[in-house]
């Protein structure tokens, strides 16, 4: 499934809608950067399969610094 993003019309992140999956694997469609950001994780992890998740504020978070620093 994808969500639209609910930021401010002046975020470069407005009009953005995200697709997350398990482990924390993001697919993130930036209309307003004509941006693509794709966070992909290898699980498990030395055979371990409850490991940590990158959390979605988290990824939020950076998928706003590389905007800012992509435009």
């Amino acid at each position: 499934m994808w969500w639209v993003l609910e930021e401010p019309s002046d975020s470069q992140l407005h009009g953005a809608y995200i697709s997350w999956g398990l482990h924390g694997q993001y697919l993130l469609v930036i209309p307003r950067l004509d941006m693509v950001i794709a966070h992909q994780r290898r699980v498990p992890v030395e055979g371990k399969w409850d490991v940590p998740k990158v959390g979605r504020n988290a990824f939020i978070h950076m998928a706003n610094l590389l905007g800012q620093i992509c435009s």
